[in-house]
């Protein structure tokens, strides 16, 4: 595996959640007195800072207090979520064992909430060493690459050692400002133009897609498309 260190985003790359995202922040906006609006307004907004996604779903005359409540209502009603649809994408969970095995580290890098990103990890990955940082465990969010620069810190690997697997923009934004390589999966909620958009950029439709890309490195080369 060439390959030292493997930054994955969370939601949309490692976990299938947008379900019961898109629920949870169903139920914070009917709290707060505001519409639903459901799995696909939601689902485009994933992996995008809390505060982002809620300003967005929120109607233009929203105050920045509205974004406040809102955002907390939706860490509390998510915390407490037993969050029956939240699943590994297949063939996810035996790649990262896969990796573990090979002696490359595993790593997750995510704007949803530290404890959050914690438990849904141990729950539906356990087992996997991993280092988790997500939203507070460095002061900045995704597409600021300190989370990531972090992860390889106490990794103890180089920027040319170390790749970052993701869904959206936001995670080619944070690799690109770390200075690693990147590759795009298809699956989770990444608009299919933008991606297109970055050609160079290699892009997996499943995990045996992206082991094989994994273990050629060379990603600035365009891998699998």
């Amino acid at each position: 595996m060439a390959y030292k260190l493997v930054i994955f985003d969370l939601d949309g790359t490692l976990v299938d959640s947008v379900r019961d995202v898109a629920d949870c922040f169903d139920a914070a906006l009917q709290e707060c007195g505001f519409p639903a609006r459901g799995v696909d307004a939601v689902g485009r907004l994933v992996g995008q800072p809390l505060e982002q996604i809620v300003r967005q779903l929120l109607p233009a005359s929203a105050t920045d207090g509205d974004v406040s409540v809102v955002s907390q209502a939706y860490r509390r009603v998510y915390a407490a979520s037993p969050k029956p649809n939240t699943k590994p994408y297949p063939g996810m969970l035996d790649l990262l064992h896969t990796l573990v095995g090979k002696g490359v580290k595993i790593a997750v890098n995510s704007n949803k909430p530290h404890e959050n990103a914690v438990r849904v990890m141990e729950s539906l990955y356990p087992g996997i060493p991993m280092r988790i940082s997500g939203y507070g465990d460095v002061s900045t969010t995704k597409p600021a690459p300190e989370g990531a620069r972090l992860l390889m810190r106490e990794a103890g690997v180089l920027p040319n050692e170390t790749v970052y697997v993701g869904d959206t923009k936001v995670d080619l934004d944070t690799a690109n400002n770390a200075g690693i390589d990147c590759i795009l999966v298809t699956w989770g909620q990444g608009n299919n133009d933008a991606l297109l958009e970055h050609r160079t950029t290699p892009t997996v439709s499943s995990s045996k897609e992206l082991k094989i890309v994994l273990e050629c490195k060379n990603v600035s080369d365009g891998g699998i498309s």
